[in-house]
């Protein structure tokens, strides 16, 4: 019998089964399988029982804790099938599954909309590195709206800040700057037609705080009051363009869409972000704004209670667009220049938030930095 089996081994090894293999197909170490091969020893033959000769041949392990016999088969004659018919069938299991892509679910997609926002240029004191780069961004994004957001204009010369002869800027050379400006922004943006608008501020603009009026009153006093007064000496007659391609509008804010305002703001506290925080408090509302020339940001969540629901307040501080060194109000200020990118839609936006830096902006909007 034991010449059986180790013929029966010896067959397989000729039909290329690996020791391996035949070591798993009797229930025994490969170290075994390869002693019956080299005759160091025999298969126990008082393990071995034949249910039918020549066809299959009952094993037990040679491992004495072994209790239940494997059914080894000699032939294929029990399945019909020839060795590489059996291989085949093993193949063919074990080939990719031919599994159908399921259907794409649908998603559906609102083109956003895109607004710029910049600020606190005080023409006169204006970093032309800056508004360049936001020039650039300007034509490759295309923005339907465009925000310049407060203290446009410096009005140095009418403020009530001790000034320095010796470094000082008229009224008409503010006025010139800004016009300049303001043309090549109106030919950038003239083939899409952005909407441009300026927002009411403690420098620049029409509001009863404003540098403008505050040096008005002074002055004429009394004849203020007369709407014709009013009318030749508002700021949009003295210091916006008197051309047909002027587009700007003055406004308080502008409420880019429910809930999202783009505001100069009046809150200054030491730290960039921390004003964006007392601006959250004061008005619990979404927000962009300028005046502390920083950049920072603070978001709130309000939970829902009643018939209240979940909403998030985030507020903004937008950094400025004139020149940090040699500034006339303050030495080695915390100040950034920067702009802010807005990708909005009805219900939501994003806020990209773009610092300039050595004469570079990195904006991710557009997957690459542009310099000057």
């Amino acid at each position: 019998m034991q010449t059986d089996i180790l013929k029966y081994v010896k067959d397989l090894k000729l039909k290329g089964h690996s020791t391996n293999e035949i070591a798993a197909e009797f229930s025994v170490n490969p170290s075994t399988v390869r002693r019956w091969l080299s005759g160091e020893m025999e298969p126990k033959v008082n393990r071995i029982h034949y249910v039918k000769p020549n066809d299959e041949v009952y094993l037990v392990n040679d491992e004495d804790n072994y209790s239940s016999p494997t059914i080894i088969t000699k032939s294929s004659k029990s399945s019909g099938k020839t060795l590489t018919e059996e291989v085949e069938d093993l193949l063919s299991s074990l080939a990719p599954i031919n599994y159908p892509a399921p259907t794409l679910p649908k998603v559906y997609q609102t083109p956003n909309k895109i607004a710029m926002i910049i600020g606190d240029m005080h023409f006169g004191a204006e970093d032309w590195d800056v508004l360049n780069l936001f020039f650039e961004a300007v034509e490759e994004l295309k923005p339907e709206t465009i925000v310049l957001n407060g203290d446009t204009l410096d009005l140095f010369a009418v403020s009530r800040y001790p000034k320095d002869i010796r470094h000082t800027q008229t009224l008409t050379y503010e006025r010139n700057a800004y016009h300049k400006f303001l043309k090549i922004l109106h030919d950038i943006t003239a083939p899409f037609k952005s909407k441009i608008y300026e927002c009411e501020a403690n420098h620049s603009g029409n509001g009863q705080h404003s540098r403008w009026w505050r040096y008005l009153s002074n002055q004429i006093k009394e004849i203020s009051e007369l709407d014709i007064v009013k009318e030749n000496l508002s700021y949009e007659k003295i210091f916006f363009p008197n051309e047909s391609w002027n587009r700007v509008k003055l406004v308080e804010h502008v409420e880019l869409t429910k809930g999202f305002i783009i505001a100069h703001g009046d809150v200054v506290r030491k730290k960039g972000g921390m004003s964006a925080v007392g601006l959250l408090e004061k008005w619990y509302c979404s927000m962009i704004v300028n005046h502390t020339h920083r950049m920072g940001s603070s978001f709130q969540r309000l939970p829902s209670i009643g018939t209240q629901e979940e909403r998030i307040i985030r507020v903004y501080e937008n950094g400025c667009s004139c020149k940090i060194e040699g500034c006339s109000y303050a030495s080695a200020v915390n100040w950034q220049n920067g702009f802010s990118i807005v990708n909005y839609s009805d219900k939501n936006v994003a806020v990209e938030q773009c610092l300039v830096e050595n004469k570079a902006v990195s904006i991710s909007t557009l997957g690459k930095t542009l310099r000057v």
